[in-house]
């Protein structure tokens, strides 16, 4: 066959050269002899050298910090000092203050931007925690031995998050199963405080557990100075011990993670947390034997798309449960309420269930970018029952229905250069009661209807060299709690007539976060400015000795400003691995109700200035943390006179951290308040003075195997 093709070549060119100028014909013949002639067609392709992909994958921080709202991300395992709580974390934060009501374990409140704590919702993964029932959220209810991480959003929820329509909102992200691990902290320090974590994660026949339990008991009596009732008065001033204050907190969490058929995975967790504290009063007016027990089942589910999942909508199924008890007990009348019960029993139930599509979409046009599509739909219902009292055999029970849709888009344009958001958000609550108040016979009153709606609007702007400029703008809305609707336990009236409070809120800011700075260094700098603008406020009204009335009467205008930057990787103390981080925020919150005495008056207990500094070191195994906070004198009455004004607050922490790499023990040392200064958060409350809390943490690492590699990945980029 070779040879045959070699003679045919060899003939065609012999013609072509005895033709002279036939170019025509022996092109031709050319051609048909190339075609003659069969092409070595390999069977296997050729190998090639091996392509190096190489970049850095970016990390779950770097995504959060660049959508559209502010928003802020704390691991809790790397922040966490001895004996710290929430509070302790969500104050080192620009925008946010805590109001504590006490030493550890008492209770304590968030406000951020100047919303009050009514007005900021928080989430256990995706469970909203604020009730109808309990219209804040005590931050010290919370454990953070199941928390993975605190995520922050100042311009408000997303989309995926239900609830009601809030200024802002905090969501406790849970741990979930993995590596085999085991973890135990056992914390001791001052006023006899103890704590206990332990927790354990790993995987068995392709399901994923995590489970973990506490327990944190303290007296909470500490030394504090008494005006004895005459602020104007010192030489009756005294060094007292503050009474009840204990509290015994119980948790235990459970979470399991399977697979399930066409590429979807569930993930259920239950959690049963009990407490048993004091209620301790003011300064004032001590209390000995006022009590408040609780105890909570929280249930949750969640079917998601595995990370394998390849539909064009990623849906998400949720569900959650709860039950909790309250019992409060003061049998003395310490508190010295007229018409309050000596004890109350309530019993609480909620459920909720919600379905969230997301599904990315690319336009036919390049220049119309990249949309990511999101709907969200969810009802829940809560039931609340006060045990009627001897001598009244009815019963007080109080039942909100909740439903919630919000529909939106996100587009991606010039590469990702520019992110525009667009949402609409729509919620209908409709609240009952069949009871009686105190002093009133039993009684059926009207469905109480209330609806909030708006959008939300946001713009996201990529100036290049690690500078983004970010606006946004959106409604928002508080409902009523059952108290300010139907009254509670003869201190309040209900007021059926109420409306939610509403408004807006917008802000305005710039980040610089360069891949790497000069000499190396890694910085990340924010601004901001924002306003919030409420109208229909709810106050109270005294209408006689012994109670209140809730009305729609005031308005608000709040205006601040954040400043935050965080370093590390300083050139010239790399041998100490130096870390900075800190924040500056301004605010001005005023009263623009209708009342000609108070408007214009700042808002009660909004300081205008507040800042937090903090410094890490590590040597070797070795590593100290400073942090030092300050915050303004600001007022504790609407009327705004100089009697009514606290003092500002300085304090300073310091933590000493040794860590025994090869047995996986690590302990710490925390010093709070070194100068034992005087502070107070609320009136009447003061705040303990130089303390003092020991840890040691033992922690089992997971063997390589166990690992998945984007796991590898991360801890390899955390060791460089």
């Amino acid at each position: 066959m070779r040879a045959r093709s070699r003679f045919l070549c060899l003939f065609a060119v012999l013609c072509s050269l005895s033709a002279g100028g036939a170019s025509a014909d022996s092109s031709a013949l050319a051609d048909s002899a190339r075609r003659a002639t069969p092409q070595r067609i390999p069977l296997c392709p050729t190998p090639l050298d091996t392509v190096h992909v190489v970049g850095q994958r970016p990390a779950r921080r770097q995504v959060f910090l660049r959508q559209t709202p502010f928003a802020s991300l704390l691991d809790v395992d790397q922040v966490r000092g001895p004996a710290e709580s929430a509070p302790d974390l969500l104050e080192r934060c620009a925008g946010l203050s805590v109001r504590r009501y006490g030493g550890p374990g008492a209770m304590a409140t968030l406000s951020i931007r100047g919303a009050d704590a009514g007005q900021v919702e928080i989430f256990l993964d995706r469970t909203p925690l604020r009730t109808a029932a309990q219209g804040m959220v005590d931050l010290n209810a919370l454990d953070l031995n199941q928390v993975e991480s605190i995520e922050i959003y100042r311009s408000g929820a997303p989309t995926e998050l239900g609830g009601e329509a809030s200024s802002s909102a905090i969501r406790l992200v849970t741990r979930s199963g993995g590596p085999r691990t085991a973890q135990l902290r056992i914390s001791a320090g001052s006023y006899r405080t103890q704590e206990i974590d332990a927790s354990a994660s790993g995987a068995w026949r392709g399901q994923r557990y995590f489970f973990a339990a506490s327990r944190f008991v303290t007296r909470g009596s500490f030394l504090y100075r008494s005006d004895n009732g005459t602020s104007q008065e010192t030489a009756d001033d005294a060094w007292l011990h503050w009474t009840n204050g204990d509290a015994v907190r119980t948790n235990l969490f459970g979470k399991l993670t399977a697979g399930l058929p066409l590429g979807l995975s569930l993930e259920g967790s239950t959690q049963h947390a009990s407490r048993d504290q004091g209620i301790p009063g003011t300064s004032r007016q001590p209390t000995h034997e006022v009590r408040l027990e609780t105890r909570t089942w929280l249930h949750r589910a969640e079917i998601a798309p595995a990370p394998a999942w390849h539909g064009p909508w990623r849906p998400t199924l949720y569900g959650f449960l709860e039950s909790t008890d309250r019992g409060y007990r003061d049998p003395l009348r310490e508190l010295n309420v007229t018409g309050t019960p000596r004890q109350v029993d309530q019993e609480q139930a909620r459920a909720g269930v919600g379905v969230h599509l997301k599904r990315a979409w690319s336009a036919p046009l390049p220049a119309l970018g990249i949309h990511h599509l999101e709907a969200l739909a969810e009802l829940r219902r809560e039931v609340s029952r006060t045990l009627p009292p001897p001598g009244r055999p009815e019963e007080d029970r109080r039942t909100r229905h909740a439903r919630l849709l919000s529909l939106g888009d996100g587009v991606d344009l010039l590469g990702g250069g520019l992110g525009l958001t667009a949402f609409y958000r729509w919620e209908r609550s409709s609240d009952n009661f069949t009871g009686a108040d105190p002093w009133r016979p039993f009684a059926a009153r009207p469905e109480h209807v209330a609806r909030v709606q708006g959008p939300s609007l946001g713009a996201r702007l990529s100036l290049g060299r690690g500078h983004t400029l970010k606006a946004n703008w959106a409604r928002q809305a508080r409902f009523p709690t059952f108290s300010e609707l139907f009254g509670y336990a003869g201190t309040m009236q209900g007021n059926p007539a109420l409306q939610p409070e509403s408004g807006s809120r917008q802000d305005l800011g710039w980040t610089w976060e360069p891949e790497r700075g000069p000499l190396g260094m890694r910085w990340r700098t924010e601004g901001v400015f924002y306003r919030s603008d409420l109208e229909r406020m709810i106050v109270f009204v005294t209408v006689s000795d012994r109670e209140t009335r809730p009305l729609n009467l005031d308005r608000a205008r709040i205006r601040g400003a954040e400043l935050s930057l965080t370093l590390d990787e300083l050139p010239l103390l790399r041998a100490l691995r130096p870390a900075l981080a800190g924040y500056l925020h301004w605010q001005d919150a005023r009263d623009e109700g209708a009342s000609p005495v108070y408007h214009g008056k700042q808002l009660t207990y909004h300081p205008p200035w507040q800042a937090h500094a903090r410094c890490d070191l590590t040597r070797g195994r070795w590593q100290v943390t400073y942090a030092a906070q300050y915050r303004a004198a600001s007022y504790w009455g609407r009327s705004n006179l100089p009697q009514f004004r606290g003092a500002a607050q300085q304090s300073e922490d310091l933590t000493l951290r040794y860590r025994l790499a090869r047995r996986g023990l690590t302990a710490a040392l925390r010093l709070e308040n070194l100068r034992n200064r005087p502070l107070e958060d609320v009136r009447g409350y003061p705040l303990p003075g130089r303390s003092w809390f020991l840890e040691i943490e033992w922690r089992t690492h997971p063997a390589a195997a166990d690992l998945s590699r984007a796991e590898r990945e991360r801890r390899t980029e955390e060791r460089g």
